[in-house]
């Protein structure tokens, strides 16, 4: 397969993107009004280490509370829309479709935060394969409990055996929560290994 410029209304299927993210490649757009797509597959890769989360005295006081509920897939296309919520995102109503047929057929879940209340206030989603997880976005409606999402996400896929988690690119927020950049080479090797996995992305209780 070759990952160049293409257009979005013809180029882009579940199963495409399923091959590239095999194959260490993932689709990104300019925006959501933009018709097209680009490939991607970084020289240096953001992971995060399963077992290397790194938690802050926040997201640790919140989590010693526990003044929320932790879900599972219950919603995920409104994770999915939540995350393209913002000012810019290159989400779009093309991708979210993408996304969601992905879910349908048990690649593609979401972890969603709520509050006692039962209100929808963060959630992140992604695609799994394998031993291997793709973190695509991330949204929250209350300080600090992004973080608390991606603690939980981390839990589900150190106490399923899961090897990799793929951010894709290493930024600062990220690196607070340990986060890595790796090359390229070192990355691919890390997902030949987890493509060899069985794993299950389910939420121990």
């Amino acid at each position: 397969m070759k990952y160049r410029l293409a257009r979005v209304a013809t180029d882009l299927t579940p199963d495409r993107l399923l091959e590239a993210y095999s194959d260490g490649w993932f689709a990104m757009a300019e925006d959501c009004d933009d018709k097209q797509f680009k490939w991607f597959s970084p020289r240096l890769r953001g992971i995060l280490p399963i077992g290397g989360f790194h938690v802050g005295k926040n997201c640790k006081r919140l989590v010693r509370q526990g003044n929320y509920q932790v879900k599972v897939n219950a919603n995920f296309q409104s994770t999915v829309e939540a995350c393209a919520d913002r000012e810019w995102t290159w989400i779009s109503d093309k991708f979210i479709a993408l996304f969601c047929s992905l879910h349908e057929r048990g690649y593609a879940h979401s972890v969603e935060i709520y509050d006692l209340e039962e209100r929808f206030i963060a959630g992140q989603y992604g695609v799994a394969l394998k031993g291997a997880f793709f973190g695509e976005s991330l949204f929250s409606k209350k300080s600090d409990m992004d973080k608390v999402t991606l603690y939980h996400t981390h839990k589900i896929l150190a106490d399923n055996g899961f090897s990799l988690w793929d951010h894709q690119y290493h930024t600062q927020y990220l690196a607070r929560m340990g986060c890595i950049e790796i090359r390229r080479k070192e990355y691919k090797k890390m997902l030949r290994k987890a493509l060899k996995e069985d794993c299950e992305f389910k939420l121990f209780k």
